[in-house]
């Protein structure tokens, strides 16, 4: 505006980086003025200044022009420097977020690692030291039940039986330490897979106000694994379901062949996992239930792994949750 208030100017244009700026009007002609605008050795843009005289005049605005030129050109690289200021405090903002989170992280795994080793150190020392007073413990409830009178009280009867539940809850405490600890190698064979839910499910306590059903197979399934971890694998899947129940419900176990893999579904009517817990219950020593030490599906998973399936998990808050595996099939 300064600049147009001289009357022999009509028209200012100014294009920097291939954006144009101008009066109006403006028109654009040979006789106007033009000057390349320079900001440190790279020319930017251009200057054009249009006249309504033309001769001396042009001659005497040449220093204006030029100081002008040099304060447009001082302007934009204040501007650009700004800009790219800003831009380099927001990538450093979201590097340092980025490398705290990594952190952080790393931080979380190095304290889990600690966590581990521990677990691992205080398994090989005390867990076969543990075993053998249990087992002293469950040959003394086998004992008292068998000298028992048959009209032995109700009270008596049900002590034994909580007694007993809790050497099972103890013994399987040990059991998950000692095989999270230890690396053992799958032994895989043939096995028919209904038959063997079938016979795990047996070993489970399953309270009252839960139901476990496995309808057998019209046509077996058979499977290629080591029944023994894919065994320990059901029992651990069935109690976590039963567990989930709080009032009345069910677990219903189906199995599948599909493209030469066999399928084993166990479907809870449970409480449900939150979606933020949903990529955690499979880590070592993550629990949310008010027993337990959070190995049961850290192990679960390492045994299907050893035997080249997989596992998959399904969940809704309050409605309950499926999970999935996946084992090599044998087609008959």
């Amino acid at each position: 505006p300064f600049l147009l208030q001289d009357h022999h100017v009509t028209g200012v244009s100014v294009n920097i980086h291939d954006q144009n700026y101008h009066s109006t009007p403006f028109t654009r002609n040979p006789d106007n003025l033009r000057r390349d605008l320079v900001a440190g050795n790279e020319t930017i843009g251009k200057l054009e200044i249009e006249t309504s005289d033309k001769g001396v005049y042009l001659i005497k605005k040449t220093n204006f022009l030029n100081t002008l030129n040099k304060r447009i050109s001082s302007a934009f690289r204040t501007i650009e420097t700004e800009k790219a200021l800003g831009a380099y405090y927001k990538q450093l903002e979201e590097v340092i977020e980025k490398r705290t989170k990594e952190l952080e992280t790393a931080q979380e795994k190095l304290l889990r690692t600690e966590r581990l080793a521990a677990i691992g150190e205080l398994a090989s020392s005390v867990g076969h030291e543990l075993r053998n007073p249990l087992n002293v413990m469950r040959n003394c409830v086998y004992l008292l039940n068998m000298l028992q009178p048959n009209t032995s009280q109700k009270e008596s009867t049900s002590t034994l039986k909580l007694l007993d539940q809790q050497i099972d809850n103890a013994n399987n405490i040990v059991s998950d330490l000692l095989d999270f600890t230890k690396v053992r190698t799958a032994h895989p064979c043939e096995f028919e897979v209904t038959s063997l839910v079938a016979e795990k499910i047996n070993q489970v306590s399953i309270p009252e106000n839960v139901t476990v059903a496995c309808p057998p197979q019209e046509t077996p399934l058979h499977a290629y694994a080591d029944p023994e971890q894919i065994g320990r694998v059901v029992i651990n899947l069935v109690t976590n379901a039963i567990q989930s129940i709080r009032d009345r419900g069910s677990v219903q176990i189906s199995s599948v062949m599909d493209d030469g893999n066999v399928w084993l579904k166990f479907a809870d009517t449970g409480c449900g996992i939150p979606p933020e817990n949903l990529n955690k219950i499979f880590e070592p020593l993550f629990t949310t239930k008010p027993k337990g030490i959070g190995l049961g599906l850290a192990i679960t998973r390492r045994f299907i792994e050893q035997n080249k399936g997989g596992i998959e998990v399904q969940s809704t808050v309050g409605q309950g949750t499926t999970f999935s595996i996946r084992l090599p099939g044998i087609k008959k």
